[in-house]
């Protein structure tokens, strides 16, 4: 048995990015493996699945909406967190309005611990595998929406909140699955 506590694909072209990350993730007992642009994240990401892809959302060749285009043909339950230094709210909008499970600022890294913590335990359950205890990664995605719902609420797009109703929603029955509850 590993001793790892999963699997992640760090997807970025800058060298140093990805040296930090992967030393403080695996500082944390992840697994780690990278890609230095967005089509070779692909390919190492179905070459074998991850629990987790972290993936720059500016680079050359692909894109990180590119990216979570590519991967979620074939696996919609894979969760991606994009990192950026790009903090506009329509940069986050349109990050979750593709399918990435979180977006990151890169001159914030200290959320991406609970990022990935969200990411696996989600992963965890959806593959109907052992998620462990989920209490603390739900207590991490309750902040984490409700800091997202405010900003929604700031930028007054209703079909944003009507998402969040529905992510809440499914958030809510992860942890009833897991024998957790949702307030």
């Amino acid at each position: 048995m590993s001793d790892h506590r999963g699997e992640i694909v760090i997807i970025d072209d800058a060298e140093l990015v990805v040296r930090v990350l992967r030393k403080a993730l695996e500082g944390q007992g992840w697994n780690v493996r990278s890609a230095n642009s967005g089509a070779a994240g692909v390919a190492e990401v179905r070459r074998q699945r991850p629990d987790v892809v972290i993936s720059d959302l500016h680079m050359p060749d692909m894109n990180g909406h590119q990216v979570i285009e590519a991967l979620h043909r074939s696996d919609r339950q894979l969760p991606i967190i994009l990192l950026s230094s790009d903090a506009e709210l329509s940069a986050v909008l349109g990050a979750v309005r593709r399918g990435a499970f979180d977006y990151v600022l890169k001159s914030d890294l200290g959320n991406l611990s609970a990022a990935v913590e969200r990411a696996h335990a989600y992963s965890k359950q959806a593959s109907g595998g052992p998620s462990g205890d989920l209490e603390p990664a739900l207590d991490a995605l309750r902040l984490r929406l409700v800091e997202l719902e405010n900003a929604a609420l700031r930028s007054q797009d209703g079909d944003m909140l009507r998402r969040f109703d529905a992510v809440k929603t499914a958030a809510a029955a992860v942890a009833s699955a897991g024998g957790q509850t949702w307030d």
